[in-house]
This record gives structure tokens, C-alpha cells and sequence, in this order.
């Protein structure tokens, strides 16, 4: 994952600059200097914390801050971003053993199920589970799976957002495209999908099929 911040004007405030040179995954000599340059600017540091939270980009601030200039960086600021990463980093690997033991629950029961977003791009695209913010997880399922999975999540202690009956799921599933699920105080989140987005924002030409081994492909 790379922003390039050259496309952006030169007239943005320092945090804004500082960020986009940190939300990338991979920093060559270039960007190092960028980030080192962006980082001896007059900052307001409570000011860019937020924003990288907020923008999901906290994990790539620190990573890149403390790697490439930690001397700049005034300690009580690095410090709390480290403690940030690190809490982060330690709520990813509990939401993704969670995600590993739904799959494994729905496959016990023959249910093919695909996660997407959450810990899945967080590999796939950013290489490592800490230096991507999520707060639920996303598992896309067949519509006829819904009823059951949706059974088995409340086995494991989850409440639907929706109660919802068997007799009512048909017009459920017809006119919505996921179920969302908390336990926990709402501190664990499922959102179990049968589409990734409402119908009407979806092209009918375009639907997703399972394969083997419950690889998903689009079809046209």
C-alpha cells in the first residue's frame, strides 16, 4: 500500500504531509527523506495522532516514524504511539483468531464461508497484521448459509442487530445484504454478508460464486 503525497499540493498543513508520507508499506531512500523532511515541520502531534486514527493510519505512522526517525520524534508522542500499535496490533490477533474459529465452525457444518476486508487485507495487501486498523470482521456467505450461520454465531454468545424469524429471513435477504452481530458490550463485531454492498449499488450482470476449497470468484 503507497499514497504518493507528490500528487498532493504543496500548501497542505504539516500533519497532513507528514501522513501521507508515512501510508505506505514500503519506503525507499526517497520517501525516507520525505518522512524525515515532514517530520522536523512545526507539528501539532496531538493533532496528527487523531488524525491518523481516524484516517486508519496509525500503525503505518508509527511503523514508519520509528523506523526512519525516531530521534526526531519528541519521546512522549512516540511513546504513545507506540503504546497505540501495540494495542492494536494485540485487538488484530484476537479478532483474527476469532475469525479462524467462526471458519471453523461454519465448516463443521459444511458451510463454505470467504472473510473479506479486516485481517484479510491486512495480509494481503499491507504484508502484516499490525499495519492495518479494524475494528469488526466481514464474512461473506451463500444466502442459503444466512439462517444457519446466523444460529451458530448466537451459539457463540453473539446478538443479531436484526431479530429476525425464519419465516421473515426470505424479505431479509432480499431487501438487505448483511446481518451484524456483537458480543462482548459490542467490543466483538461480525458482519456476516450474502453480497458486499445493497442491490441496487450492485450490477446483476456480476455475482460472486464459491469454488473448491471455498474460493470465491466473480462471474459474469
Amino acid at each position: 500500500m503507497n499514497i504518493d503525497a507528490k500528487q498532493f499540493p504543496a500548501t497542505l498543513a504539516p500533519e497532513i504531509s507528514l501522513l501521507l508520507a508515512c501510508a505506505r508499506t514500503r519506503i525507499d531512500r526517497e520517501a525516507a527523506e520525505r518522512i524525515n523532511e515532514a517530520a522536523r515541520q512545526l507539528l501539532d502531534w496531538d493533532r496528527l495522532i487523531r488524525m491518523s486514527l481516524a484516517h486508519g493510519l496509525m500503525p503505518l505512522l508509527y511503523e514508519n516514524l520509528a523506523t526512519h526517525c525516531p530521534e526526531i520524534v519528541p519521546p512522549i508522542y512516540l511513546n504513545q504511539l507506540r503504546d497505540l500499535f501495540q494495542k492494536n496490533a494485540a485487538r488484530s490477533v484476537l479478532l483474527t483468531r476469532e475469525l479462524f474459529s467462526i471458519l471453523d465452525l461454519f465448516a463443521t457444518e459444511g458451510i463454505e464461508a470467504m472473510p473479506y476486508k479486516g485481517p484479510a487485507i491486512a495480509i494481503s495487501i499491507y504484508g502484516r497484521l499490525a499495519l492495518r486498523q479494524f475494528s469488526d470482521l466481514d464474512i461473506l456467505v451463500r444466502k442459503r448459509d444466512v439462517w444457519r450461520c446466523q444460529q451458530l454465531l448466537i451459539s457463540r454468545g453473539y446478538e443479531p442487530h436484526f431479530d429476525i424469524t425464519e419465516r421473515q429471513l426470505p424479505s431479509f435477504l432480499k431487501l438487505g445484504y448483511v446481518q451484524i452481530f456483537t458480543r462482548d458490550r459490542g467490543q466483538s463485531v461480525v458482519e456476516l454478508h450474502w453480497r458486499i454492498a445493497r442491490g441496487f449499488l450492485c450490477s446483476r450482470s456480476i455475482r460472486i460464486v464459491f469454488g473448491s476449497g471455498g474460493t470465491a470468484k466473480t462471474r459474469m
